[in-house]
């Protein structure tokens, strides 16, 4: 029972993080401490021990309202339902499965980054990203009130 409180204490109190499921005890306290350390700091909002069914795709959907890239389950050495793979296409929650924590971390950083650049291309038109810039001398142009000036982009971000 005290293992579990342990465990237990790892879950974000603000409910927004992954799900994680695991096969034993000892792999989900270890999956859970891999994923709190600084370099690779994911929020976990649940957690559960053995396959992978329905309910536990119900539990990771409920974060598609708030933060869609922690509807996810991240599933270590476990096996995932066909009923849990049907419903998670149909809702959209990502699963996971990997028996290597690192292989299980590194297909959900993939997923992040591929989120990030599809956000990046959609707010392309409206946003503005940040650039370093340089004014060239010979191209500053004063008419009354407007100004224009020549620039040189050196990066963009």
């Amino acid at each position: 029972m005290g293992d579990m409180k342990s465990v237990l204490s790892r879950i974000d109190k603000s409910g927004e993080g992954v799900c994680v499921q695991a096969s034993t005890l000892g792999s989900l306290e270890a999956l859970l401490e891999f994923l709190k350390t600084p370099e690779v700091n994911i929020p976990v909002s649940g957690i559960s021990i053995g396959t992978v069914h329905k309910k536990d795709v119900m539990k990771a959907s409920v974060m598609l309202e708030k933060k869609k890239e922690f509807a996810t389950i991240l599933a270590f050495d476990v096996k995932v339902t066909p009923e849990a793979w049907k419903l998670a296409d149909e809702l959209g929650v990502k699963i996971f499965m990997a028996d290597i924590i690192y292989h299980l971390f590194d297909q959900f950083k993939g997923y992040i980054n591929n989120l990030k650049e599809e956000k990046k291309k959609e707010s392309a038109d409206e946003a503005v990203f940040p650039s370093v810039v340089k004014i060239l001398p010979h191209s500053v142009s004063t008419r009354r009130i407007q100004f224009s000036w020549g620039l040189m982009f050196l990066k963009a971000f």
